[in-house]
């Protein structure tokens, strides 16, 4: 008898006559790919939901420290910062005291005027948010030379009608010691940010171009060249990492550099309910492996009693031990494959169906749900190859028994 046309024929058998055990075990498959997909995707959204909260991937550095010396920020040591892994942007601050005029002699801000502009370069990932903005001009933009954001309200007078006039800003040019020279820029204010919650820069910052800045503090550290020299330093530093995992990363790093780290760097998580599924995930996978090895042990039970006159017929046709061994546990194997396969399938169907489903919705406290959340192709090679592992784990026992059954044994009937 050909072992090819044997395999076929029994492997067909097998498929029709435990199709009820095998549907079960495709089913429960089917469902695990589709909850790892969907939860897969949401862990994701919450990822990114994370990532994107700047305040979540920034890191402030100060200057000076409650105790002990830190190191300086000047400018060597801020290309230094740039140069770690996971470091995406890099500013050094510091507060420039300056004062703003309206060259139109217009009568708005002629009270705020009177007062005390701090300059400050614009990073809008940690500091207050636009809340007005000029014409062509989009608050996810970044400052460009001449251009600066004003406080929304100073010394009690609403600057927002100053939003697309040009200003004059006056700064100081350091010549010596205690001596100084005015130097003037002309600016567009091209939006005004929300200080009714001032933050870290309190409610007369004046934000500029992070090269208008450079320039503004090196005249105050006597500089002509607009660039901040070798020798001088800034207050402050802010690091920009690229996700909250290089912030914590980035924090502790910087640490043992010598930097103070003011803030930054706390470790965030995904939504507790989704974590727990994330396990229950998990427990699922194992449970399913094990259903998986019980339905192994179930199907080989009547199984084997199925193939025991076929074992007889075999072994007094001169098949030995070995060859109805493998043909057997090949026959379970390519079973294994097509209920892997089916399952895989199946589950990838209803991964996109649920997809399209719950499309934009939140779950579980996390970012939306994508239009389409594929499975993991992890997860469908798993499931292909653990379900003939799974059976043919459960089943070695009994096939092995069955081939070494002698022929008159296997051809009695068993009543």
């Amino acid at each position: 008898m050909n072992s090819h046309t044997l395999l076929v024929a029994n492997t067909r058998q097998t498929l029709r006559r435990f199709r009820a055990l095998l549907g079960a075990l495709v089913v429960g498959m089917a469902l695990l790919v589709a909850s790892a997909a969907v939860v897969g995707s949401q862990v994701v959204a919450g990822a990114r939901t994370l990532d994107s909260d700047s305040s979540l991937t920034s890191i402030e550095l100060l200057g000076v420290a409650p105790s002990g010396t830190p190191r300086e920020l000047t400018p060597e040591s801020l290309e230094e910062i740039r140069a770690l892994q996971g470091a995406v942007e890099v500013v050094g601050a510091a507060s420039v005291g300056v004062s703003l005029s309206d060259p139109q002699g217009g009568e708005t801000g002629d009270t705020a005027f009177d007062g005390v502009f701090w300059a400050m370069p614009r990073f809008s990932w940690s500091q207050p948010p636009v809340v007005e903005a000029a014409s062509g001009w989009s608050a996810d933009n970044v400052l460009g030379p001449g251009q600066a954001l004003l406080p929304s309200t100073y010394l009690g007078e609403d600057l927002s009608p100053l939003v697309g006039k040009t200003l004059t800003l006056e700064y100081t040019r350091r010549t010596g010691s205690q001596a100084g020279v005015p130097e003037l820029m002309t600016i567009e204010v091209v939006g005004v940010f929300d200080n009714t919650d001032p933050k870290r820069d309190g409610d007369s910052a004046l934000y500029l171009d992070v090269g208008d800045f450079e320039r503004v503090y090196a005249s105050l550290l006597g500089a002509s060249d607009g660039r901040v020299p070798a020798s001088g330093s800034y207050n402050a530093g802010w690091v920009k990492a690229a996700s909250v995992a290089d912030a914590e990363r980035l924090a502790q790093e910087l640490t043992d550099l010598g930097y103070y780290v003011n803030a930054g760097g706390g470790e965030a998580n995904l939504p507790p309910a989704l974590a727990v599924l994330q396990q229950v995930n998990a427990v699922i996978a194992v449970s399913l492996g094990l259903f998986g090895v019980g339905i192994g042990m179930t199907l080989a039970g009547t199984w084997s009693h199925l193939r025991r006159w076929d074992v007889g017929v075999l072994t007094s046709l001169g098949w030995s031990s070995r060859e109805i061994m493998r043909t057997y546990l090949a026959e379970l194997a390519i079973v294994g494959l097509a209920v892997g396969a089916v399952a895989a399938a199946v589950g990838t169907v209803l991964t996109v169906v649920t997809g399209v489903v719950a499309h934009e919705t939140a779950l579980l406290g996390s970012g939306p749900t994508p239009l389409l959340a594929w499975p993991p192709v992890t997860w469908l090679l798993g499931v292909v190859v653990a379900v003939p592992a799974a059976l043919l784990l459960g089943a070695f026992v009994r096939v092995l028994r069955l081939s070494r059954t002698e022929p008159d044994d296997a051809l009695r009937r068993i009543d």
